[in-house]
């Protein structure tokens, strides 16, 4: 396969040529029969403000054949992108090998200059706006703020939390951290809940239960049923009439939330896949941690680096919020929040992520069916926010809810007050 034919043929079959120009693709990423095709269809862009159609290609370029490619559009911008870099890098580090043969090596500092800039200025994607044209869009924007309270992302429906951030927005990464037993999946099952009650569409990526299990975890969540009678098979008559109904009428009143589990062994190209066939609105994973690293880290602080570098770029480069739940080392006290240093595998979490969410039970919380949650960070706001949420798994009801704000306790009242 012309690696080259085949992206001209795939721009030409979606007609979204300004996508690719957007990721900065120009002539110079072509280096045989693709080259004079590409430059045809920029100028032709460029005039219409359209991609050519075949017809127009086939009358300068009468021997071109569209082919029939399965993958999406952006696989190829990949593929070009990769293969330019490679060409460049290669390029470059044999002009510099060539310099320092011959003694040049103040020649060679500054190849090494120029390579280096060169990768950053034409191979990487930067997303550029004109600050005096984009007025109206703020505008805009700051009057949706306006009307919703300052929330203009998809709300959690926890009121305090959602003016701090704003909601979850596209391109953020927001990571839940815990300690194992602390919680974390259940909050997803509260954040994808609410979500969809708000009508959006959820794409819940599981890498440590079955799909069932989540599915039945939504069941208590969604429907505000007692979990454990759910998963035991105990409602009892009346109860079990009512679920059995109720989970007849979420095939029509939400049919957009989509829970999809591997065996363990997955990476991020197929969680990728999934959002590309579902188009989801949001991306949740539960257990980041257990992604398998395709960028072959060596140690597991580089695996787990790797890991979420590339979830944030998933995010920018797919334009929706991504939620995904960590764990907090074990010397952590339970007592209270875990920080930003209290992640485990690596403190790229911290540096990559927009907002951390730390959860934390204590033994009072147990008793009273509360959770404590507090925000690590907000890179966009005030991450002061601590609240206790309801928790009460027997009944369900109001399960996630605001219970209270703690946010304006002193540091000492913190480790020892509770409110309800």
């Amino acid at each position: 396969m012309d690696i080259e034919l085949a992206f001209l043929s795939k721009i030409i079959t979606t007609g979204e040529f300004k996508e690719v120009l957007d990721n900065k693709i120009t002539e110079n990423f072509f280096y045989g029969k693709g080259k004079p095709i590409f430059n045809m269809m920029v100028e032709h862009y460029r005039e219409y403000r359209k991609t050519p159609s075949l017809e127009a290609i086939k009358r300068e370029f009468p021997d071109f054949e569209l082919q029939e490619i399965g993958e999406p559009l952006e696989y190829f911008i990949d593929q070009i992108r990769d293969r330019h870099k490679y060409n460049v890098i290669l390029t470059g580090i044999q002009r510099i090998a060539d310099l320092l043969q011959g003694d040049s090596l103040s020649d060679a500092e500054l190849e090494l200059y120029r390579l280096t800039s060169r990768v950053t200025s034409e191979i990487k994607v930067s997303r550029d706006i004109n600050y005096a044209q984009r007025v109206e869009d703020r505008i805009k924007s700051y009057e949706y703020k306006k009307r919703h309270c300052g929330v203009d992302g998809i709300p959690t429906l926890i009121p305090p939390l959602d003016n701090i951030t704003g909601g979850a927005h596209p391109g953020e990464l927001i990571t839940i951290l815990g300690q194992a037993g602390t919680g974390k999946t259940w909050i997803e099952m509260v954040i994808a809940r609410n979500a969809l009650r708000e009508g959006y569409r959820v794409l819940f990526i599981t890498k440590e239960m079955e799909p069932e299990q989540i599915a039945q975890r939504m069941d208590a969540a969604l429907l505000e049923l007692p979990f454990d009678q759910i998963r035991r098979g105990l409602l009892g008559d009346d109860l079990e009439q009512e679920y059995f109904r109720r989970l007849r009428e979420l095939q029509t009143t939400f049919p957009d939330f989509i829970i999809s589990g591997d065996d363990g062994e997955g990476g991020l190209t197929p969680i990728q896949a999934k959002v590309e066939e579902y188009s989801p609105d949001l991306l949740i994973i539960d257990g980041s941690y257990l992604i398998v690293d395709e960028d072959g880290g060596k140690s597991q602080w580089e695996r787990a680096t790797n890991i979420t570098r590339r979830l944030k770029r998933m995010a920018r480069k797919l334009q929706i919020p991504i939620y995904n739940a960590t764990q907090a080392v074990r010397s952590v006290s339970r007592k209270t929040a875990p920080g930003m240093e209290d992640i485990a595998f690596t403190y790229a979490y911290s540096q990559d992520s927009d907002v951390i969410i730390s959860i934390y039970r204590t033994p009072e919380m147990i008793a009273a069916s509360k959770l404590g949650l507090k925000l690590a960070k907000v890179r966009d706001g005030d991450s002061s926010g601590h609240y206790v949420l309801n928790w009460d798994f027997k009944t369900m009801k109001g399960f996630g809810t605001l219970a209270s704000d703690l946010t304006e306790l002193g540091p000492d009242e913190e480790e020892s007050t509770i409110i309800y």
